[in-house]
């Protein structure tokens, strides 16, 4: 009696054995491939961070840009009324006709 019990006791424990290594294999697929993902969103995150800061950078350019355009002839017509009135406009039609 005692040695059908011992026999049923091996069995169990050979399949739990088997069970558990079979579980710890498919936990370190699914790991290695949640890995994987995270490795590829942090490519692409990059890539976007990148892409972000060129077209930033691009828009604040152009935004100076034309401002600058925009108020320089007023600047140097303001300044203009402190010096003399036709250096000035000659220095705005040549600034305004260069761009």
């Amino acid at each position: 009696m005692q040695d059908l019990t011992l026999t049923h006791a091996n069995t169990f424990f050979f399949v739990t054995t088997i069970a558990v290594v079979v579980g710890i294999i498919l936990l370190l697929i699914l790991l290695f491939i949640f890995l994987r993902i995270l490795k590829a969103v942090k490519t692409v995150s990059t890539r976007i961070e990148k892409m972000v800061d060129k077209t930033s950078d691009k828009i604040e350019t152009s935004k100076a840009a034309s401002i600058a355009q925009k108020s320089l002839p007023l600047l140097l017509s303001v300044v203009g009324l402190f010096t003399k009135k036709k250096e000035v406009e000659k220095k705005v039609e040549k600034k305004v006709a260069k761009k």
